[in-house]
């Protein structure tokens, strides 16, 4: 016995000396941006960002510029760390080009080459080098220049890169360095637009705007391919063919390919046509990661990955009634990184009033998106997301428009589509749902029902898709519902598109009904019926409308998650003869 205690003190005090080695080795540097986030130092920093989180056993950094920055530190755990120090951005900059992490710097004008700021940070990823601006930064770069200095310089983006315009620029970089990166990004650098006679002028864009830098970091971390091509989707000109070349040549990145940042491009009747990026290119094989100007998911993706489903709350069995009317609620735009982890109208501020509301309400279940590349590129915010159903016992997830990418995968090519499909399932195990929000064309959805919807039914994984027409104020012009919902097979139920946007009573549709309005359509819904509801901020909608709603609705309205949705629906479909979807007649 006292070999084996003297054996468990000796293993005790070794993991005791390691843990201790390991936290003393990590700083964690938190690097203030507020003054200046958008401009040539705050670039460099964010480089530096990227480069530092690489190696996820030494320091790391973090940027602020917003109180969400520092509520997302408070409320992850930082143990790992000896030691969290502040530091101006000069200062960590000093430190970033001292440091074995950076391997050169890129000399670049950063006012003048706005338009290919996109494209050098492409540089400094594959690089591992620091672009520096010559106006603004001389000093720095007149240090770096003499012999004594060990940081050389790998580029220089104002001689390459002379004269060129976007295109040029993105050809030069995929075709030096494309193999060496992983995924799409697209940065807008700064470009606006204009009204012409009433209408957007999308045809004749400035470059008067800020470049938005906030998704620099992971970019770096992850040596993502950045650029932007305002004319890239439109298939015609040289942007188009290029862009269409890369996508269909490119067996290094997976495929489909995810395309991290945001096509901001061609906004079109209040939305941007190409936002999804599946209709970009003629191989429809693309699809978006929502993460418009995302700051530090650098740092948030040195976590180890979620590998193992999240614990969620039970999903009470429901038997079904035909005297009552069941309706489901899903919160959407989870599948934006940035409504998920910055703003006003944020989930994250949404589903803290939501915890609070159901201190002291009875708490209904409610259903909210969320994007799945959290399971690796922030394991710890999804973790929190899902503390806080566990607080209300009543909430769960489900995956956003469409799945694994923000797509449009009825109009995917057979394999893309098979691939799509594998990687939403993975991802709806780990999330532990059996939903995801469903988004096509108003021309695509009979492709959907007949080629797509169908390939969930071989692991029975998925069970209820929330429909999503685009655009939403259209009519679906293929595959009409003729239900709330339609029955795909035993497993698999299509919920019909329903959405609430806002309460001011625009257009007197039920998009933007008031939350007494709004009542009362739900309250009319026929008994037995089985639906769903969208819920979205783009009309001003916000979480509290529908806690009023629910205290408005009659006896009967009975509120359930996607689960029991999807279980109430084929249970009706049982008891009274089972309804398959015919993709000729019921179109």
């Amino acid at each position: 016995s006292n070999y084996y205690m003297m054996n468990s003190k000796m293993w005790m005090l070794l993991a005791v000396f390691i843990l201790l080695v390991v936290v003393s080795d990590a700083r964690l540097w938190t690097v203030n941006l507020q003054s200046d986030p958008m401009g040539a130092e705050a670039l460099a920093v964010r480089v530096c960002a990227g480069l530092f989180n690489r190696d996820t056993t030494g320091d790391a950094v973090y940027l602020l510029e917003t109180e969400e920055d520092q509520g997302w530190l408070d409320d992850i755990d930082n143990a790992s760390y000896s030691d969290i120090e502040p530091i101006d951005p000069n200062a960590f900059l000093t430190v970033c080009l001292d440091s074995d992490v950076v391997k050169g710097f890129i000399k670049c004008d950063f006012s003048a080459q706005q338009l290919v700021l996109p494209n050098i940070i492409t540089i400094a990823a594959v690089l591992d080098a620091v672009p520096l601006d010559a106006v603004t930064m001389v000093d720095v770069i007149d240090t770096l220049e003499t012999p004594e200095s060990s940081v050389p310089l790998v580029f220089d983006a104002i001689e390459q890169f002379r004269g060129f315009s976007a295109l040029d620029a993105t050809r030069f970089v995929y075709e030096q360095w494309g193999p060496e990166t992983t995924a799409m990004s697209k940065m807008d650098p700064g470009w606006e637009t204009s009204d012409l006679l009433g209408v957007n002028n999308q045809l004749n864009p400035q470059l008067t705007g800020t470049p938005e830098l906030g998704l620099t970091d992971y970019i770096v971390k992850e040596r993502l391919f950045n650029f932007f091509l305002w004319f890239g989707c439109q298939q015609v000109g040289e942007e188009g063919a290029f862009l269409s070349h890369m996508a269909a040549n490119s067996p290094f990145w997976p495929n489909p390919i995810p395309v991290w940042g945001y096509d901001n491009s061609w906004l079109v009747f209040g939305g941007y046509l190409y936002e999804a990026n599946t209709l970009c290119v003629d191989s429809k094989n693309m699809g978006s990661v929502p993460s418009r100007n995302v700051k530090n998911l650098s740092f948030f993706s040195r976590k180890p990955s979620i590998t193992e489903p999240m614990m969620t709350v039970d999903s009470p069995t429901l038997t079904y009634d035909p005297t009552k009317t069941y309706i489901a609620f899903v919160v959407g735009d989870g599948d934006n990184l940035a409504f998920v982890k910055d703003g006003e109208a944020s989930r994250k501020t949404w589903i803290k009033e939501r915890v609070a509301w159901c201190e002291t309400n009875e708490c209904f279940p409610l259903s909210w998106t969320l994007s799945p590349h959290l399971l690796y590129v922030a394991p710890e915010i999804m973790e929190w997301y899902y503390k806080q159903a566990l607080v209300t016992g009543a909430d769960s997830f489900v995956l956003p428009p469409s799945g694994h990418l923000y797509a449009y995968p009825g109009s995917m090519p057979d394999t893309v589509q098979a691939e799509f499909v594998e990687l939403t399932e993975r991802d709806a195990q780990l999330m532990d749902t059996n939903g995801i929000v469903g988004w096509e064309i108003s021309t695509t959805w009979l492709n959907a029902f007949q080629n797509y919807f169908p390939r969930y039914t071989t692991n029975n994984i998925i069970t209820a898709i929330f429909a999503l027409n685009v655009p939403y104020v259209a009519p679906i012009l293929t595959a009409p519902f003729s239900d709330t919902y339609e029955v795909v097979n035993e497993n698999l139920v299509v919920f019909e598109p329903r959405s609430w946007r806002g309460t001011d009573e625009r257009d007197d549709t039920p998009f933007f009904y008031s939350v007494e309005r709004k009542s009362q359509e739900i309250n009319a819904y026929p008994k037995g019926s089985v639906s769903y509801m969208y819920l979205t901020s783009d009309g001003g909608f916000v979480i509290n409308n529908l806690f009023e709603l629910v205290g408005k609705l009659d006896e009967h309205i009975v509120v359930v998650d996607s689960k029991q949705l999807a279980s109430l629906a084929l249970e009706r479909e049982r008891s009274r003869g089972t309804k398959w979807y015919d993709p000729i007649c019921d179109a």
